[in-house]
This record gives structure tokens, sequence and C-alpha cells, in this order.
């Protein structure tokens, strides 16, 4: 029994499920169950995303659908909280198929239109280029071509644009297949001739037993249609040759199902029946009545032709039993879909609580809370983003540095709490400049950094004399400055364009020797100069 009690127990189950999926679904069945136990227990919701996933596809691939959508239908939500895109998507497509297998194409159009929206949303190609082949079928099999059509060629448009065309080789000959079945059901038999030629120059050298019995169903209508008897019973004799072989059947249902049809239409009596054989135990085993129900309507024509009459009577009466059953199904599913859509919706609100409360918390940490200007954090990562783009844009980027003159004079003899008032005060005046070229943040005690993202010398020049001049005119009382009986400021300031190689620190650098400058020389000043050293006290 497998055991998992912390990440790395986790992780090491996770890579067990990836190399098992397909190969042994019981197994994997057994790992989920292990790590859904944990991951609840550790609130990993990522992990419980994955968990229903995997534990879907295995009960799909078993043949186990109901328990299937469950998992798949639970497996959403983590992947919408959790921001899985490309498993979201896939998610839906799988609810989607499950839906059409079980007579709901409403609720399957829905699904299949969420994943579409997703896969484009996120850039998921390959995805969305299954669900257009998949969306464009279920057209198809009601009879709407030209929607169809558009649905395929935007399939075969994402798989023109894929680097690894090999790898996605099964796309193409879902495409053209479909497109080849659209052109002969619009009645375009040269246009399906077409897209057979193109499968057997492009496609055929690729095919596994599961591609020749699904272009071969296909091929049998066509060569039917075209009067080549001879042809289509040798591709039907090579069909009935694979369909011995391990093959997923349920993924062949359709085009096994059109084959009976056909070899109905010929007489070919026992290829019908025995096709159907192949069929009824996979059905039983999915306990999807709506694949019964269909299956059941070919043996009512069968019935007929064969004038069973008993038989015909026992199957009508199933066939009304199913009726009944598929209602009620009907019902369950869409009190799935509204309990997903429900699941959804509380979990994008209770994610827009945690951004919003994210941002709030976000804004405190980036906030001096006595100036609520931006505090030496929130400088240290936005001040080397507005260089880059002063750089890219070939621009001047500026750096200023002042402080409070003699403000440890005035803390000491004024209090605290009266340095803090005249803080607040200058930093009001500091704030008030802030535009979308001018960024200002606290340092630290009384010193405050200005950024001048694109503004030219004169206008920088203007700006801090003006604030100079603003904080004088404020007419704080300080008895103790050696320099005027008020408050006032030194400014050292750095400008340049800046090169490749400079980091915004070296402006601060620059700036900070400029302001030291001006206090050992004078107070109240401005020393303004560029990056390598050439300055001036205004």
């Amino acid at each position: 029994m497998e055991i998992c009690e912390n990440p790395q127990q986790a992780a090491k189950l996770k890579e067990q499920v990836m190399q098992l999926r397909s190969k042994d679904c019981k197994k994997v069945i057994e790992i989920c169950d292990v790590l859904e136990k944990y991951a609840y227990s550790a609130e990993d919701m990522e992990l419980l995303g994955f968990v229903f996933f995997y534990k879907g596809e295995a009960y799909y691939i078993l043949n186990r659908i109901d328990d299937m959508f469950d998992n798949i239908a639970n497996s959403v939500t983590f992947f919408s909280m959790t921001e899985q895109w490309d498993l979201l998507a896939r998610s839906y497509n799988l609810m989607a198929i499950v839906s059409i297998n079980k007579g709901n194409a409403p609720m399957a159009v829905d699904y299949y239109l969420t994943s579409l929206k997703c896969a484009k949303e996120h850039g998921i190609d390959w995805m969305e280029c299954s669900i257009h082949i998949n969306v464009g079928y279920l057209y198809m099999q009601n009879d709407i071509y030209r929607e169809a059509q558009q649905h395929f060629n935007e399939a075969y448009d994402i798989y023109s644009r894929s680097e690894d065309k090999e790898a996605q080789i099964g796309r193409l000959i879902m495409i053209y297949t479909n497109i080849a079945s659209c052109h002969m059901l619009s009645g375009d038999i040269n246009g399906a001739g077409e897209y057979i030629r193109k499968i057997d120059s492009e496609c055929r050298p690729y095919f596994t037993d599961m591609d020749f019995v699904y272009v071969g169903c296909m091929e049998a209508r066509y060569y039917d249609a075209l009067g080549d008897g001879k042809k289509r019973d040798r591709i039907v004799a090579d069909i009935m040759k694979r369909l011995d072989r391990q093959l997923p059947i349920l993924d062949l249902f359709d085009d096994l199902y059109s084959l009976c049809e056909l070899t109905l239409e010929n007489g070919n009596y026992d290829i019908c029946i025995n096709i159907a054989r192949k069929l009824e135990p996979v059905i039983e085993n999915t306990h999807m009545i709506n694949l019964e129900r269909q299956l059941l309507i070919l043996k009512l024509k069968y019935y007929e032709i064969m004038h069973d009459d008993a038989k015909y009577a026992e199957a009508t009466g199933r066939f009304y039993k199913l009726a009944m059953i598929m209602e009620e199904e009907n019902k369950n599913m869409i009190s799935n879909m509204l309990h997903i859509r429900t699941a959804l919706e509380r979990a994008n609100e209770s994610k827009k609580a945690i951004e919003a409360e994210n941002a709030i918390l976000t804004e405190k940490s980036e906030t001096d809370q006595l100036t609520g200007l931006a505090n030496r954090y929130r400088l240290t990562d936005y001040s080397q983003k507005l260089m880059d783009d002063c750089m890219n844009a070939d621009m001047p980027f500026t750096v200023e540095i002042l402080d409070i003159d003699f403000f440890k004079e005035y803390n000491d003899n004024y209090g605290h709490q009266a340095g803090d008032e005249c803080i607040k005060k200058v930093s009001r005046l500091i704030k008030n400049m802030q535009n979308e070229n001018i960024f200002c943040a606290r340092y630290g005690g009384d010193e405050f950094i200005i950024i001048y993202s694109g503004l030219g010398g004169e206008e920088v020049r203007r700006e801090a004399l003006r604030l100079k001049n603003d904080i004088m005119a404020l007419d704080i009382k300080h008895e103790f400055s050696k320099a005027f009986p008020m408050v006032t400021i030194s400014q050292g300031i750095c400008q340049a364009i800046p090169q490749e190689g400079n980091k915004s620190w070296d402006f601060l650098h620059v700036a900070d020797e400029y302001l030291y400058k001006v206090k050992k020389q004078t107070r109240n000043a401005i020393c303004f100069g560029d990056i390598k050293g050439h300055s001036r006290i205004l």
C-alpha cells in the first residue's frame, strides 16, 4: 500500500500516475486515492485537481463513465482556483464527449464552448484544435454542414501552424476524415474524394489499427456511393479483421454504427450483427443509456428486416424503458452542471477575495505607514524598471535624494512627535509631485527619493526648486537649524540617459554624493549633475 505524508512523497506518487496512466488504470486509481487523502489534509488545491482528473481519466479508459464524470466534474473547481488552464480545458472537453454519448447535445455544446474559450484565452493550441474537431463533428451529426466545415478548417489552420506536425498527425487524420464525411453527407462526392487522396498521401504511412478502422468506415461509405462494391467490401473485411484486436471500441462507436447501417442497407446482415455483438458488451459496461438506445434502434431495424416479431417486441419494450431512464439521466446531468457552475462561482468569488486581500497586504508592505509614500522595498523593485524603460526609450532618467536640514536637532529639541508631524508635512508636498513621470518614496528617517522619468534637465531643476521653495513656505519653525530658522531641505540630483550595464543604484549612489556635497558646503541648496560626477550647486 502506498503512503503519502509529505510533499516529496506526493511528487513521487504523481510521477507514478503519469507513468502508469493508460497502462495500469486500477493502480492509478489506487495511487490517486492515497494522494487525495494527503491533498485534503495539506489543503493542496492543485494536487486535488490532479487527483480527480487522472482518476477520472482512468475510469474513462475502464469504461466506468459515471465515476469518470463525477471525478472530472470535481477537478474543474480546483483547476479554476489554481489556474491550471490546460487541464481545465481538457476536463470540459471530456465532459462534453460524455454528454454527447449520454444523448445531451445542448449540454455538450455548453461544455465544448467553455473548453474552447479557455483554450483560446490561454493559448493552448493543441486543445483548441481538438475542440474544433469535436464541435465540427457535433454540427455534422446534426446536418449543419457549413458550420461543421468552418470548425474543421479552424482545426486545420491550428495544425498547419504546429512546429511538430508529425506528432500531431492523429489530429490531421481526424480533420481530413471529417471534412471528407462532410462533403459526402452534403452530396459532394468529388470533394470527399479529394480529401481521401490527401489522407492516402499525407497520413496513411502513420496509420494505427484504430486509424484503419476509423478512416475505413468513412471510405466504405464513399466507395458505396461511387458504386464500387468490391472496394467497399475489401475495406469492410479489413475492418472486421482489425476489430478482433485490442481497440478502444467506444471511441469508434459512431463510425462502427454508421458502418452497421451501411451493411444493413446492402444486405450484409451477418456483418452488421457481428459488429453489433462487439459493441454490445462495451456499451453495457459504460452504462451509457443513449448508446444502448442507439444500438437498440439498429437491432429493431435488423429484427424488422428478418421478420423476427418476438425479438422486435422485446426490443421495443426495452427501448421504452431506456427512454424513461434517459429522461432521469438528463435531469441528473443538468443538476451536475448547475453544481459545477455554482462551485466555480464560489471559487471565483473566493479567489477574488484572496486577490483583493493580497493586494491590500502588498500595498501595506510597500507603503511607508507614516507618510503614505512608497517605502524602500517598493523603491528597490520599481526604480530599476523605470530606469530600464528610460534606457529602452533613450530618455533621461533622474534620481533625486533629499533630506531635512539638521533634522536630528529638530527631533532632539522639539520631540519625536513633532518630528513625525514635520516629516508628514514635508512628505505631503513630495506626494503631490507624483504623476506618470515622477515617482516618490521615503528612503528612511528624514530622507526621500524622487525619480523623474523622461524629463529634461530644465524640467527637473524647475520641479526641485519649486519643492525647495514650497517647503520653506510651510514656515515650520526650526530655531536649532544652523542654516535658517525654519525647516529647509538639501537636494542631490543625478541625471543621464541610461546605458547598457547601468543600474538604478548607480544613479542613487551618485545623487547621494551630490547631497553630501551640498551639506558639506552649505544647506538649503541643490546639487545637480550627471552620472560621471560632473555637477554644480544651484
